[in-house]
């Protein structure tokens, strides 16, 4: 053991597990969901529109705990469900995304880390969302593209 106090001069940044985060997920209400797709699914909007937040919350469930998910929506049938399974939820103030995003993440708090993850990503999978919070623990700000 050395007692120098340059024998690790360059210290790892400290561990943060998927689980210790906060996701802040803001989704739309699913009946004005998905809007540029109106023509191609016709009625069927707010049920595609539900089953792609419905998918985006499970894997985000699923990665990082119902505990840690913060749901800002306004829509009637989601807010409900996903209450019900644990996940603290924020009402849409109804001003758009930003201030959605900014209400999730006063709710969110200073403890834990925290990300934004938009409500509308039916391919996302937990063990990608794990990686992605963990590879992002190391730095201060980042982003992920979805494409």
């Amino acid at each position: 053991m050395s007692t120098s106090p340059n024998a690790h001069p360059e210290s790892a940044p400290p561990l943060v597990l998927s689980g210790d985060w906060v996701v802040v997920v803001p989704v739309k209400d699913t009946r004005h969901g998905k809007s540029r797709l109106a023509r191609a699914v016709g009625s069927d909007r707010a049920a595609l529109s539900g089953a792609i937040a419905h998918d985006t919350l499970a894997a985000t469930v699923e990665a990082v705990g119902a505990r840690q998910v913060v749901l800002v929506t306004g829509d009637e049938v989601l807010a409900p469900t996903w209450a019900a399974k644990g996940v603290t939820l924020v009402g849409d103030p109804g001003t758009g995304l930003n201030d959605a995003v900014a209400s999730g993440m006063r709710q969110a708090g200073r403890g834990a880390p925290v990300a934004v993850l938009l409500g509308d990503l039916p391919a996302l999978d937990a063990v990608s969302l794990r990686t992605a919070l963990e590879r992002a623990a190391a730095v201060a700000e980042s982003f992920v593209p979805d494409a």
